[in-house]
């Protein structure tokens, strides 16, 4: 169980490191390549409106849904998916795991121990995030939270990482 859990939670690391690189390409597209976030990449007539997008708004373009699709285009290997959300001003991923797997008798601490990691590896790039929004949408971001919830939608670990 701690095995399967841990190599979700590398998964996870490769794309956390994938949709949090904000960039734009020249194309306006979005791209899967690891090299930019689907995410801020693709440049949209939301965009130019920007002055008034809450992040709510946001997630209702074009690049919101583009970015989700990158993402679990990127995950659809792994049997975890992605679902883009806000709570606030906080950008909220909310990772959906395999079916098949009883994360009941796992501790807090070994939760912790798999999923931290995660976040705190990628907190710098949440700063590219960060910049990406307010750059593009000027969208103060208050941060990104990260939750790991089964495929029946309960939540088994939550993270954050404020912007400050």
């Amino acid at each position: 169980m701690k095995k399967k859990l841990f190599a979700l939670a590398l998964a996870t690391t490769a794309v956390l490191t994938f949709a949090a690189c904000g960039s734009k390409d020249n194309t306006g597209s979005s791209s899967a390549s690891g090299s930019g976030s689907a995410v801020t990449e693709s440049s949209s007539s939301a965009a130019q409106d920007s002055d008034s997008m809450s992040l709510a708004d946001w997630l209702t373009t074009d690049d919101a849904k583009a970015a989700e699709d990158s993402t679990n285009s990127a995950l659809a290997s792994t049997g975890m998916s992605v679902k883009l959300n806000a709570d606030g001003n906080w950008f909220v991923y909310e990772y959906y795991l395999p079916d098949g797997t009883d994360y009941s008798s796992l501790t807090a601490d070994a939760l912790d121990a798999a999923f931290g990691p995660v976040i705190e590896e990628n907190e710098s790039q949440m700063k590219d995030l960060f910049s990406s929004f307010e750059s593009e949408y000027s969208i103060k971001l208050d941060g990104v939270r990260f939750k790991f919830l089964t495929s029946d939608g309960s939540e088994i670990y939550s993270g954050d990482v404020a912007n400050e």
